[in-house]
């Protein structure tokens, strides 16, 4: 297919998502200022149990918009999987994640475009916050965890970072815009090393990394990450995320796929992304006093690190070699 670098694939991945998709797809409706032409919707059915193709075909039509809507269908149940079915799909070099809650601000695609014409060495974009809608009332013990869910403030209008910043801030796949070309690599990597698939949301895994795995990639490749107030959008929290066994889960996962990532990109164990010991004493010390959920948060983060250690020396004759020093990226922020 023809492609065209001012034009944007929108990548929906769903699962049971039809109670959901009313209000995204709206949000993407009401897109400005861009051409039905220059965009389309990907929705990826990622094997789902409700109708949610059925849905999602239904209320785009209803809306009445002039942007296509291609459903595909992905059976093999898996974040890393349904984004990969939907970057063979699209059509066109930009491709944005739009999550089944994200709700896209009106001018959103708009000033992806404007970002990837006037900023040639950004290979990523992303919004430099994510405000919440909460279904219900948000816990009071949720405080100072809400970054798990995907919410978060940098307390900053924009943030460009490469492979020699100082401090490395990744973007969220919530509303990621990237090239094209990105991905094709990172799908490269992906047959070459398949244990990569274990870094993102599977069957019974709240694993967390696919995300920085791309992160990280484009940052080798050379590209600048950019992260700017410019793109908005709210993300709706349901209530079943609002329980501590969810949230106890993705820290589990999230420990888990840090230290993943850190033997797949060769970091040495003292400085790579997620906890050390003194780390965890510091964060104990901090913080144990505001919120007695902590503890709990420690132990689950201890228990996804030790079992990410365990598969990998089950696993360690049939992973590739570490990168050489030299190819090394910064670790990310800790957990």
């Amino acid at each position: 297919m023809k492609q065209n670098n001012e034009n944007i694939s929108v990548i929906v991945c769903c699962y049971n998502s039809s109670p959901r998709l009313e209000k995204t797809l709206l949000h993407l409706a009401r897109q400005e200022d861009i051409s039905p032409g220059c965009w389309e919707i990907i929705l990826v059915d990622n094997n789902s149990t409700d109708d949610t193709a059925d849905v999602a075909a239904r209320l785009w039509r209803q809306m009445g918009h002039k942007a296509p809507l291609r459903i595909v269908s992905e059976p093999t149940i898996g974040l890393t999987h349904a984004r990969a079915a939907g970057i063979r799909a699209a059509q066109y070099d930009i491709i944005l994640f739009c999550d089944d809650d994200n709700w896209l601000h009106t001018d959103y695609l708009l000033q992806v475009v404007h970002i990837f014409q006037n900023q040639p060495t950004v290979g990523i974009a992303g919004p430099a916050s994510m405000p919440a809608v909460y279904e219900i009332a948000k816990p009071l013990w949720l405080n100072g965890h809400e970054n798990v869910l995907c919410v978060f403030d940098t307390g900053q209008k924009e943030i460009t970072v490469n492979q020699h910043s100082a401090k490395i801030v990744h973007i969220a796949g919530a509303g990621m815009a990237i090239r094209k070309t990105i991905l094709e690599n990172y799908l490269h990597d992906l047959a070459n090393n398949p244990h990569r698939l274990l870094l993102d949301r599977s069957p019974g895994r709240m694993l967390s990394g696919g995300d920085d795995d791309i992160n990280l990639l484009a940052l080798n490749e050379g590209h600048d990450l950019y992260l700017t107030h410019k793109l908005q959008l709210l993300h709706f929290i349901p209530s079943f995320k609002l329980t501590k066994e969810y949230i106890l889960r993705l820290y589990e996962g999230m420990a888990y796929s840090m230290v993943l990532l850190n033997r797949f990109y060769g970091q040495e164990k003292e400085k790579a992304q997620g906890w050390n010991f003194m780390g965890m004493m510091k964060y104990m010390a901090i913080n144990i006093l505001k919120n007695s959920f902590n503890n709990r948060v420690l132990l689950r983060t201890i228990k996804g690190r030790q079992q990410a250690k365990a598969y990998l020396r089950t696993a360690a004759a049939q992973l590739p070699p570490p990168p050489s020093q030299h190819a090394r990226p910064k670790p990310l922020p800790a957990l």
